[in-house]
């Protein structure tokens, strides 16, 4: 979603492969082969981070649903150019309203987690909080990427800078940091 538009879906791992190794070969456009061999699992979570390092800040996007339905999509970091980096963008949880609070949804892109074999198998802990999953499958634009979407509780304002973990049927991710102001 930062970087790239994705993989072609030629260049995918074919769904219904055999879990273990698999033997390799690829050939370039020029001609060239190389051959390896590759660990194959069904489940293998790995959330994306803005800078494409696997650490750091997430490759996230907040969903703002307001009391009267509107929604308002929301990144969660940036890129200074200045400090040549990403840097976060705090995620506002909204003012106490009730019932009329504005709801705050996070949305992870991640891999290794479609084939999960219930979203109640999904788990994500956002610093000392275990959340619950409002989604976990395909992102639906890109091929090959997942995502997690997850309401934000409120139990989270003023944590500052928390790590980010998914959980899919025992397996962790790679933690990635948000900020919660």
């Amino acid at each position: 979603p930062y970087r790239g538009a994705g993989p072609a879906l030629q260049d995918l791992i074919p769904a219904g492969l055999a879990e273990g190794i698999a033997a390799v070969t690829i050939t370039n456009r020029a001609g060239i082969t190389s051959r390896g061999s590759l660990l194959l699992n069904a489940i293998a979570p790995s959330v994306f981070a803005a800078d494409a390092s696997g650490k750091g800040w997430a490759a996230a996007d907040v969903v703002r649903v307001l009391s009267d339905g509107r929604q308002l999509a929301e990144r969660t970091v940036r890129f200074d150019p200045g400090q040549n980096q990403f840097v976060a963008i705090p995620i506002d949880l909204g003012a106490e309203h009730g019932k009329d609070s504005d709801k705050v949804f996070l949305t992870l892109y991640a891999t290794g987690i479609r084939q999960r074999t219930d979203v109640s198998r999904v788990k994500i802990k956002i610093g000392d909080l275990f959340v619950p999953v409002a989604y976990a499958d395909k992102q639906g634009e890109y091929a090959g990427l997942d995502q997690v979407n997850v309401l934000l509780p409120r139990q989270l304002i003023g944590r500052g800078v928390v790590t980010v973990e998914v959980f899919v049927e025992g397996q962790s991710s790679n933690p990635v940091k948000v900020q919660i102001r």
